[in-house]
């Protein structure tokens, strides 16, 4: 026995044994890893079902209160509660069902609700927005029996309604001020609409996973919603209390909230989350089946089973690998001697196979040894079929010009042992037919000693340069043809001016007799002249020239349009000129008639004494002259035509006139002369006789309206004043008290010292008194005016007297003959003579007392929409950032878990999740956003100040306008509406600087003093379009949505709201009471003066 084979057992003894070892250990290993992550995957798995589990309670509680809150803002809505007064009070009396169902349809749909229902305390059904049995459910009446022995909302258990829908009742008890009860509200909704898809939603994919919402009734668990795996309808299934073994039976007993037992399927373990929902008697369970949780720990037990064989194996392979070592070793030697050789015949062909021409080589009888690629595609053979052929199977040649065979460089290299290469003008024939073009050489192929082994041919495709040299030969035909048929003469000259080139010769020259002559000799000399002067010109500088020239031919004058450019040689320098001419004869002599036809007309239309106009259907003025400049007050036509961007709006004083104008022209094509009011520059006033008509050109094209104005002012005043001095008055007296007599107007002229001079029309029916009574009275003196308006009245009348104001109208509180206050609009104006004195002052008076009656409920009705609307945008506020920002938030987090299951190397799906996550968190914030914009937390929590503050920076970040707030953040809280309106008002006016104005800033400034709060908004933009402000009032018929809407909240407060619009910019102003004053101090401050 040699040493080897004496050493050979003890070492495998010892291999055996370490293997041994290492085997065990990993045995030991695996287990004790599969323990630690079942334990490890139960645990995990029951904090992700009670993370479900509670979220979903809060969801579920806060859905609760939020029905609870819903029916009792409902409950104590003003109408709602003043009317069940009246019912309590008279039961018989009927009840205004439409109104109360259109508050009930209201909140309903605003809340999304299925209906609403209004009861009396005994359970009688009075009103409902949609039909419903006359008895209630058991549960509704449950709930109204608690709601009526308590104070607050009361929500019923989950009941199955007539219509076989699941529905929960929101109750809320209607009580006066003493706390009686007087009628009974519900809000019905159904549980499919919220309940049951939160309950059966699941944030992560899961065949068992499963929420129970159940109470206990008796002896018995009631199941409210639908079982996954028992599917039937809700409120229908029930478990016996006996049962302990099932989560549900523990949850009402008051069990551990982590329970681990059968569920209602009798054999299935699950593990489960319990948990009670506050304020009310349910429970809810979140479970999953054992067998789903324990399936990724059985994978697991695999996968370490795996890993632990996968181990021993490797134990086992490396004693293996050390003996395959030394074999390794001992053929290395012989595999890197072979590997030179392949990679020397590999970079031989490699090199073969890269030249861009083709190569085909052949052995000494000219038969085929090897052909690269491009060799294959030129022959149509392949290196496999054309090897050992003979060449000229392969490689067959003709001549294009005679057809025959090519000469074969093959042989001739032979023959004289030299490099060949053939001239153009050779075919190459391909396997199937097809000739092309080619460029061929030959050389011998030799070997070290010099010895030619064999031949290369090298030859390339000319397709593309012969189809080139083609295509040139056909445009130069076509270019040469083209020349040749054009109407336009073109000509080269030499440095003499000789024509050394010419195409299209003018009528009366052709082309032999105009070549190798110059100009002087074709041409009259004053002609020649100055065409050698221009061409000299071009060859001096270099620059080209292109006018319209004037020749004799034939002594018939001719234009031409000539262009005349430098002709240089292939180095550059200039050895002529070469140009173009074309007649334009008869084009030159018509522009010479028509401007001799606009010179006729321009003076005509200069110097007429009438004014004419010429303008686009549009409004803008293309000409004006000067007559007409002069008649409406401008220095010059140039001045009219620049300012006058509006021809209706500044020179019509009645601007729907100029409709009328365009469509007579529009219909009949002309408009004979018509009487118009016009304005002059200063804004007065003249009467002018206007005839216009449509200018077209040949082709029936509308060029312009072309007005003739005839200043008839002075025939007008003359013929007005004699008119005047003739009937005013014998007829103005009659036609007043005509128009007065048959009117539903009291009339009241008084006298300077405000005395009643008549007392006529329905005075005396509206206010009681017979003209005897109260003629040359003043209104003191019979108790006329409300105490609280004589100083108003009195300072308007003094104005009225005074001739500042000559017309007031104002709204006053008067007496009546029987001490009634009734509500008076005045229309006062003040009675001149011819010489400007003052006669009298006519009064004209409607009653508006059930006018201000209805529009104070009007405003009633508004401020309780606009109350809804706030109340409306709170709840969606709200509904947004608790429910849709948070759902929003639970995808973020699965998507995060989701994220970190996908493999490292999975670059696709994970920028998939990245751009997923990207999308829900620009979602988030665009919620938390428009959220906020509805309605600002700070409003509620900080006031109006900190909510300006932080909307004016956001509203700077989005918009890039820069915004100064000017407000005192110690300022004391105001009431909510005012802090609502206000905030409302900075909205709307910064989203309005923002579309509109185009400001780069805007200032906010708030102030307030002990009676009144003042909100100032100004920007520095374009200002509000005209027409749209009178007085500082935004016109309900021109303003828009925004204007209207600020103004409404404005009013509902008893303030006002100012616009002011100039240059630069607009000011929003906003002052409100802080103490509301009373509606008829308020109505006597109402008038505008005129």
């Amino acid at each position: 026995m040699t040493a080897p084979e004496i050493r050979v057992g003890p070492a495998r003894r010892t291999w055996v044994a370490v293997f041994t070892v290492i085997t065990v250990a990993l045995l030991a290993g695996g287990y004790w890893y599969y323990r630690e992550e079942s334990d490890r995957i139960h645990q995990t798995e029951y904090q992700a079902i009670a993370v479900i589990g509670d979220l979903k309670s809060g969801q579920i509680q806060q859905w609760r209160m939020e029905r609870l809150a819903d029916v009792m803002v409902l409950a104590n809505d003003p109408f709602l509660v003043e009317t069940a007064s009246a019912f309590s009070r008279d039961p018989a009396a009927p009840i205004p069902s439409a109104p109360i169902q259109k508050i009930l349809e209201i909140r309903a749909k605003a809340y999304g609700y299925s209906n609403a229902l209004l009861l009396a305390p005994s359970g009688k059904v009075l009103v409902t927005t949609h039909p419903a049995p006359e008895s209630a459910a058991r549960a509704t009446q449950r709930a109204i029996a608690v709601a009526l022995a308590s104070q607050g909302p009361v929500l019923s258990d989950l009941f199955l309604g007539a219509d076989q829908v699941v529905s929960i009742d929101a109750v809320q008890v209607v009580r006066n001020a003493e706390g009686a009860p007087l009628a009974v509200v519900i809000l019905r909704g159904r549980a499919q609409t919220y309940l049951y898809p939160l309950l059966n939603a699941w944030p992560s994919p899961s065949r068992t996973a499963e929420t129970l919402l159940f109470q206990r009734e008796g002896e018995t668990v009631l199941y409210l919603n639908e079982l996954r795996h028992r599917p039937g309808p809700p409120l229908t299934r029930r478990i016996p209390m006996t049962r302990t073994e099932v989560p549900t039976v523990q949850a009402a007993l008051g069990g551990e909230r982590k329970f681990q037992g059968k569920d209602y399927r009798g054999n299935v373990e699950v593990l489960a989350s319990l948990r009670s929902i506050p304020g009310s008697s349910w429970f809810m369970a979140t479970k999953v089946d054992v067998d789903e949780i324990l399936a990724e720990a059985r994978y697991r037990a695999f996968v370490t089973s795996l890993t632990v064989a996968l181990l021993i194996l490797l134990a086992a392979a490396g004693t293996a690998y050390l003996y395959r070592q030394r074999q390794v070793r001992i053929y290395q030697a012989l595999y890197e001697s072979e590997r030179r050789q392949r990679e020397d015949q590999q970079a031989f062909r490699t090199i073969l196979y890269s030249i861009g021409d083709a190569v085909i080589t052949t052995d000494l009888t000219c038969r085929v040894r090897a052909m690269n690629r491009v060799a294959e595609r030129l022959t149509g053979w392949t290196e496999s079929e054309a090897r050992d052929k003979p060449l000229e199977d392969v490689f067959r040649t003709i001549d294009e010009s005679t057809r025959a065979a090519a000469e074969n460089l093959v042989l001739s290299v032979q023959r004289d042992g030299q490099s060949v290469r053939l001239s153009d003008g050779t075919l190459l024939t391909t396997r199937d037919g097809t000739e092309r073009p080619i460029a061929e050489s030959a050389s011998p192929i030799r070997d070290d000693n010099g010895a030619v082994g064999g031949i290369v041919l090298v030859f390339s495709d000319k397709t593309v340069e012969h189809a080139a040299l083609e295509a040139l030969r056909e445009s130069e035909a076509l270019f040469r043809l083209a020349l040749e048929n054009t109407p336009i003469v073109i000509f080269q000259q030499d440095r003499a001016l000789r024509y050394t080139k010419i195409f299209n010769p003018t009528p009366g020259l052709s082309a032999q007799t105009t070549l190798g002559k110059t100009d002087e000799e074709l041409f009259g000399p004053e002609e020649a002249a100055r065409l050698g002067a221009i061409k000299r010109n071009v060859m001096a500088t270099g620059r080209s020239f292109r006018d319209s020239l004037q020749g004799t031919v034939d002594g018939k004058v001719l234009f031409f349009d000539t262009t005349i450019e430098p002709l240089r040689d292939a180095a550059g320098r200039i050895v002529g000129i070469t140009g173009t001419s074309m007649d334009i004869t008869e084009r030159k002599l018509a522009e010479i008639r028509v401007a001799e036809s606009e010179r006729i007309y321009r003076d005509l239309f200069e110097n007429s004494i009438a004014g004419i106009t010429q303008a686009l259907p549009v409004g803008r003025l293309q000409r004006v002259n000067r007559a007409c400049a002069l008649m409406y007050g401008y220095s010059s036509s140039e001045q009219m035509i620049a300012e006058v961007t509006d021809i209706a709006q500044q020179l019509y004083a009645y601007p729907e006139e100029r409709a009328e104008v365009l469509r007579l022209l529009t219909t009949e094509g002309e408009m004979k002369p018509r009487e118009f009011l016009m304005l002059r520059r200063d804004g007065s006033r003249f009467s002018v006789l206007i005839a216009a008509r449509q200018v077209r050109d040949a082709s029936g094209k509308l060029l312009c309206l072309q007005h003739v104005h005839i200043d008839i002012s002075e025939q007008k005043q003359a013929e007005a004043e004699l008119r005047t001095r003739q009937d005013q008055l014998h007829h103005a007296h009659q036609i007043l008290d005509s128009h007065i007599q048959n009117s539903p107007l009291a009339a009241v002229e008084w006298d300077r010292d405000f005395r009643v001079l008549r007392w006529f029309g329905q005075a005396e029916k509206v206010f009681g008194w017979t003209e005897s009574e109260v003629l040359r009275k003043r209104p003191e003196e019979w108790r006329f005016v409300h105490e609280e308006d004589v100083a108003a009245v009195t300072q308007k009348f003094t104005g009225l007297v005074g001739g500042a104001v000559p017309r007031i109208v104002s709204l006053n509180r008067n007496y009546t003959r029987g001490g009634k206050v009734i509500d008076c609009e005045w229309y006062n104006s003040s009675l001149f003579d011819e010489n400007g004195q003052l006669v009298s002052i006519l009064s004209l008076v409607l009653d508006v007392t059930e006018r201000q009656r209805a529009e104070r409920v009007l405003r009633e009705l508004s401020g309780r929409l606009l109350h809804l609307q706030d109340e409306e945008r709170r709840r969606i506020a709200r509904e947004l950032h608790d429910n849709t920002a948070q759902n929003l938030a639970a995808i973020h987090m699965n998507l995060g878990i989701l994220e970190r299951a996908v493999a490292p190397d999975d670059a696709r799906h994970r920028r998939l999740l990245a751009n997923c996550e990207n999308l829900i968190a620009l979602s988030i914030q665009e919620i938390r956003t428009l959220s906020y914009l509805l309605h600002p937390p700070l409003l509620d929590d900080f006031g109006l100040v900190h909510a300006m503050r932080e909307y004016a920076e956001g509203f700077s970040e989005r918009s890039g306008i820069r915004v100064t707030l000017d407000a005192t953040e110690e300022q004391v809280r105001l009431s909510e509406p005012i802090e609502t309106a206000l905030f409302r008002v900075l909205q709307e006016s910064l989203g309005n600087v923002h579309r509109h104005s185009g400001s780069p800033v805007a200032c906010v400034r708030l102030t307030r003093d002990e009676e009144q709060v003042r909100l100032e908004i100004r920007d520095e933009g374009r200002g509000l379009p005209p027409g749209l402000v009178i007085c500082g009032v935004a016109l309900a018929g021109n303003a828009g949505v925004g204007l209207l809407g600020m103004r409404e909240r404005v009013q509902q407060l008893g303030g006002r709201l100012e616009l002011e619009s100039g240059l630069p910019g607009t000011r929003v102003r906003v002052i409100l009471p802080i103490k509301p004053s009373g509606h008829l101090t308020q109505a006597c401050t109402t008038s505008f003066e005129i």
